[in-house]
């Protein structure tokens, strides 16, 4: 008498089958044919194994997505079963027809560099601000693909000697025919430093800023670099800023800063030494006094921004330290960042403080940004939440039980009100003039497409 229990093995790989497969009519073929003549639906042979056992293998195909099981030779049914069902062996419904690797595998690297140059195309056309001529500069191995690495020409100050990626990273060169002083970078200082994909770079064509801070105090002229940034978007900030600050009459605000002052050194900038009124002129900020030490900038383009203030003197954040007020519009996310100023951000204000207790909200006094202002996060952690389901997210709005981690992941959603703390006056008014000059403009541009 033969047994109908299923041992252990088969238990779990028909259950993770019923999960994985939705369609019951799966294929089997032998493994043999299917290397002869590729995917029973198509003739494709790109895919993934999701699951293999006693010979058997659940094969889905990245052409048509479709699955298919192929079975070891000999094999004349399949060990994996789909809804209680275990396909026998039949014979390849392509039989005839072999398929011409080298041809497929050509056509794929194509249409891989293809997707990436469009890519990484958009985001050289969205840092400077209009079309330039962009040109394949070199290629670079990840994942088992050839993927293409970008320069630019263009007419203006800022050049990119070599954009790609690596699928999760873009790394950025720089080539400013006129030099900025590494003193006028601060808002996109977060991407200097030692190269975390060496592998992917060209060290000759675009050299790591490794020490920036010395050549911040320093007043280096800066004229070629090159970064690992975070993103398509980080590079495109990138070019963008360079791209504005080329445009400023910079050794003007260099005087008004440093050399016509009483210091004369960037780390010992005094606000009471450089008037605000003149240096907002020569960054094309038109502003209302707010208060003694409080600017509103009124020239905001676009739908991004309700407000952006600047506080020269903002005692609570330390001696010396100033900060960019910013109030986003109703629906707006903050996206990622070059910046490496401080982020604080109200508790009121962020979704984690609905799970925080109300006693520890409710301070007697909120006299200094520690009593009240309780994340401080990197700018480039910020992030959209798009891939993040409608259904996700209410259950995230409305379960108080959520765990704290995952909501202070998400504590973007919904936040409107941001304080970035910065060194001095000097880099105050610059990131300033980085959110009204290039951020709000890209973001805006991005909505129109």
């Amino acid at each position: 008498m033969v047994s109908n229990k299923k041992t252990q093995k088969e238990r779990v790989l028909t259950m993770t089958a019923q999960q994985d497969v939705s369609t019951p009519d799966v294929i089997a073929v032998s493994i043999n044919e299917a290397q002869e003549f590729g995917c029973p639906r198509c003739g494709g042979i790109f895919g993934s194994s999701s699951m293999s056992g006693g010979g058997s293998q659940l094969w889905n195909c990245a052409d048509c997505n479709k699955t298919s099981i192929y079975l070891a030779e000999g094999l004349t049914k399949s060990t994996i079963g789909i809804s209680s069902h275990y396909p026998e062996l039949q014979s390849h419904p392509r039989r005839g027809q072999p398929v011409d690797r080298e041809k497929l595998v050509r056509d794929r690297e194509e249409r891989i560099e293809s997707r990436a140059i469009a890519g990484l195309s958009y985001w050289l056309t969205l840092g400077h601000g209009h079309p330039v001529k962009i040109e394949k500069a070199g290629s670079h191995m990840s994942k088992s693909c050839y993927l293409p690495i970008l320069a630019t020409e263009s007419p203006e100050n800022v050049r990119a000697t070599w954009f790609g990626d690596n699928f999760h990273f873009h790394f950025l060169g720089i080539d400013l025919k006129q030099p900025i002083p590494a003193t006028l970078l601060y808002p996109i200082s977060s991407i200097f430093g030692r190269y975390a994909l060496s592998g992917h770079t060209n060290t000759e064509v675009a050299p790591p800023l490794t020490n920036f801070q010395k050549e911040y105090h320093n007043n280096t002229p800066v004229k070629v670099f090159g970064s690992d940034c975070y993103g398509g978007f980080c590079a495109a900030l990138v070019i963008r800023y360079l791209e504005e600050v080329s445009k400023l009459d910079i050794e003007k605000i260099l005087d008004v800063c440093l050399r016509k002052t009483s210091y004369g050194l960037v780390d010992n900038i005094d606000g009471n030494c450089v008037k605000f009124a003149d240096l907002a002129k020569l960054l094309d900020l038109e502003f209302a006094k707010f208060a003694y030490c409080d600017f509103d900038v009124q020239n905001i383009t676009g739908d991004i921004f309700e407000r952006v203030n600047v506080d020269w003197f903002h005692y609570d954040l330390g001696v010396g330290r100033s900060s960019v007020h910013i109030t986003l519009k109703e629906g707006v996310l903050l996206p990622p960042l070059v910046s490496p100023a401080e982020i604080y951000v109200d508790l009121e204000d962020t979704l984690l403080g609905r799970y925080i207790p109300q006693e520890i909200q409710e301070r007697p006094t909120k006299n200094t940004y520690s009593d009240y202002l309780i994340l401080k996060v990197p700018t480039r952690l910020l992030h959209y939440q798009r891939d993040r389901a409608p259904e996700e997210q209410q259950k995230l709005r409305g379960n108080e039980k959520q765990p704290v981690n995952r909501v202070y992941d998400n504590v973007n959603i919904g936040t409107r009100k941001f304080t970035f703390s910065v060194p001095n006056v000097l880099d105050c008014a610059l990131t300033a003039f980085f959110f009204v000059k290039v951020l709000a403009p890209m973001m805006q541009e991005i909505q129109a497409q």
